[in-house]
């Protein structure tokens, strides 16, 4: 898979967010907001945020106000 440096920069911002086993509203709209800032996702990103998504579902990651 090819890394880009919208991917990368996506890898950052969710790396900081889920540090403490948390995310908050406003963490979860900024990985939102930088995973389309550029229009369109790529194969990274997409990865990326499944990943994410499935670190909530399970529950290892919790979502807080």
């Amino acid at each position: 898979m090819y890394i880009t440096k919208d991917g990368k920069k996506l890898e950052d911002v969710i790396r900081t967010a889920i540090d403490d086993s948390e995310v908050t509203m406003a963490e979860y709209e900024e990985i939102i907001n930088v995973a389309f800032e550029d229009g369109k996702l790529d194969a990274h990103e997409k990865a990326l945020l499944k990943e994410f998504k499935s670190l909530i579902a399970q529950n290892v990651v919790k979502r807080v106000p």
